[in-house]
């Protein structure tokens, strides 16, 4: 790649963001089959099952692989071919497989509210019945 100005790295940059959140999109609309379905089966509704960090998180990253796709396919600017741009859009796509797959799978999993409760009553020894008083809470 030769030297480009800010410009151009500025282009470089919105061009593979906006073509990975496409391919991104693509991905949602599968997802959104997937929710469907689920709701369905559930008697719910998609808002439900509708995660809209989730959404954000993959709309973010498959922006990023957009960018990183973009930069390391494209030498001309001047000259983008269809295939290249597939190629971004397919980034954007996989991209956010790929990351919640390694997330998954190497960061560790967050501590639910269940999982607290169950560990600190398992930990906390409990008062006998006769000094709790008269049961009520308040």
């Amino acid at each position: 790649m030769t030297s480009i100005t800010i410009e151009q790295w500025l282009l470089l940059m919105a061009f593979g963001s906006i073509v990975g959140i496409f391919g991104q999109f693509l991905r949602v609309i599968a997802g959104l089959k997937k929710l469907s379905d689920e709701a369905s089966a559930t008697q719910t509704t998609i808002a439900d099952n509708f995660d809209s960090g989730r959404f954000y998180r993959s709309i973010l990253i498959g922006s990023v692989a957009g960018f990183v796709a973009a930069f390391s396919t494209i030498s001309n600017l001047s000259e983008i071919s269809h295939e290249v741009v597939l190629g971004i859009m397919a980034a954007g796509y996989v991209g956010a497989d790929f990351v919640e797959a390694f997330a998954q799978r190497y960061l560790p999993k967050p501590v639910t509210a269940t999982t607290t409760t169950t560990q600190t009553t398992a930990a906390t020894p409990q008062a006998p019945a006769s000094s709790v008083g008269d049961g009520f809470v308040g």
